[in-house]
């Protein structure tokens, strides 16, 4: 249980890093 845990805990700030850079790398200019 533990393990399954801390691996959703690394998905979860990986998709928030890619969020993260993806705003960075491409703003949004309306």
């Amino acid at each position: 249980m533990i393990l399954l845990l801390m691996v959703l805990n690394i998905v979860v700030l990986v998709i928030g890093a890619l969020f993260l850079m993806y705003g960075t790398f491409r703003p949004e200019r309306e």
